[in-house]
């Protein structure tokens, strides 16, 4: 019965589409940042916040009626210098940008649990699934820190991190070696309510011990 038992298994996987999903390579080491190969992320987030622009660009009376056309012009005009300065600041994502910034990563990654430290300012523990984002009623598989709650799985080969933000918008993570493991290449895009796109930034780091 366990011959029969161990052969079952052994077919069902490798029957077509029914897919058997083996761990992601091993991200374990310190690397170090690359930055002629890396996005700017203050360059990434400028611009990014923008002005919540009212129903009606200025008041009006008791009845309805919009006031003379000087008044109006003057909010009009105000709105514009506010979407301007908006446009030359740089987004403020608060403790996001201990992980943007980080020039050194260290990974420590046993499989089923990864822990992450950003130069030492920013530490973060996972639990990814294999395949997969998993849910459950009880929600154990999410992780929580100052950033907010977080979801992890292994797919292709890449380490993904979904990170519901406190106090809002959401931050997808994509961990990669390249294909001689000579570069850990993470991809960032964070999104934001009140930001008319995402944003979007490469890191790129190399092993510590080849700098």
């Amino acid at each position: 019965m366990l011959h029969f038992r161990s052969v079952v298994l052994a077919l069902l996987l490798v029957t077509p589409g029914i897919p058997a999903f083996a761990a992601g390579p091993d991200l374990s080491g310190q690397w170090t940042l690359l930055p002629k190969e890396s996005d700017d992320p203050e360059k990434a987030l400028k611009g990014l916040g923008i002005v919540r622009r009212a129903p009606h660009l200025y008041p009006e009376e008791a009845g309805g009626r919009p006031r003379d056309s000087t008044e109006a012009r003057y909010f009009a005009q105000q709105e514009i210098l506010k979407a301007k300065r908006a446009a030359a600041t740089t987004a403020d994502v608060g403790l996001i940008g201990n992980l943007l910034g980080a020039e050194k990563i260290g990974i420590n990654d046993q499989g089923a649990t990864v822990d992450i430290s950003f130069d030492d300012a920013l530490r973060r523990s996972l639990k990814p699934s294999e395949g997969g984002p998993v849910y459950s009623a009880k929600g154990a598989e999410y992780t929580r820190d100052p950033m907010g709650e977080t979801l992890s799985w292994r797919r292709d080969g890449t380490l993904q991190i979904e990170t519901i933000l406190a106090p809002r918008g959401k931050m997808q993570e994509t961990f990669r070696l390249d294909p001689g493991a000579n570069r850990l290449i993470i991809d960032i895009v964070i999104e934001n309510p009140d930001w008319i796109i995402p944003a979007k930034i490469r890191r790129v780091f190399a092993p510590a011990s080849a700098r």
